[in-house]
């Protein structure tokens, strides 16, 4: 399935300086509500190297930009490219 929707995309990636922020406002607020509606999802899991508290406020943005560049380059090593 991600071999059709990266065909359909042209094999191109966003740039990260670019959609970066607003990426990761959709992703702490997602976590937000997550955290809200079923505080014991097992998915919160996933952003435990992000967030050390899910109360202690919002995501750490090094911390989350650590885990996406490593991504950003695995697809760049790939033949992925920029938009």
């Amino acid at each position: 399935m991600g071999t059709v929707f990266n065909s359909n995309m042209s094999d191109k990636k966003p740039v990260l300086d670019q959609f970066f922020d607003p990426f990761l406002k959709i992703q702490q607020n997602a976590v937000e509500i997550i955290h809200y509606k079923t505080p014991k999802n097992k998915y919160l899991g996933d952003y435990l190297t992000i967030f050390a508290n899910f109360n202690a406020g919002p995501l750490n943005r090094e911390k989350f930009l650590e885990q996406v560049v490593p991504l950003v380059t695995i697809a760049s090593n790939n033949g992925f490219e920029f938009l």
